[in-house]
């Protein structure tokens, strides 16, 4: 949060009214049971205020499936998103609530390093997704 809110104030003089929409695939790697085991997902993000947006995903894992959303903030090729992640566990029938939140850089194919807080474990998974503009009102040829 004390990375989100200077970039917010500081976007918000002289700002466009602008939205875009992004859709991609993303995989994550965790290590438990000294194994890799990965995640595959799908993410939407709605950038509508930039710098501030909001996602919407769902994972899925061996076992598991996670639906999640975040406050985003960023900047051109940066950023750090923030919120509650759901977790059922399909295998131990087990449902868990929590927080992740990450950092990112991108320009269309990004990485992240992403950490969870679910079950009363703290679980670190980088990561890797292509996004690409679904739809915006982005005019680049009259910028």
């Amino acid at each position: 949060m004390i990375i989100i809110l200077p970039i917010t104030v500081f976007a918000q003089e002289n700002r466009k009214n602008t939205y875009a929409i992004m859709v991609g695939p993303m995989v994550h790697f965790y290590k438990y049971d000294h194994k890799i085991h990965a995640s595959y997902g799908l993410e939407a993000s709605y950038w509508g205020n930039f710098p501030v947006g909001i996602d919407l995903g769902a994972e899925w894992e061996r076992g598991k499936i996670r639906i999640y959303t975040e406050m985003e903030a960023g900047i051109l090729f940066a950023g750090a998103a923030i919120g509650p992640v759901y977790q059922y566990n399909y295998k131990l029938k087990e449902n868990n609530f929590g927080l992740q939140g990450s950092l990112w850089a991108n320009a269309f194919l990004g990485f992240d390093a992403r950490w969870k807080r679910l079950n009363h474990e703290t679980i670190f998974s980088p990561g890797t997704y292509l996004k690409l503009p679904a739809f915006s009102d982005i005019d680049l040829h009259n910028e």
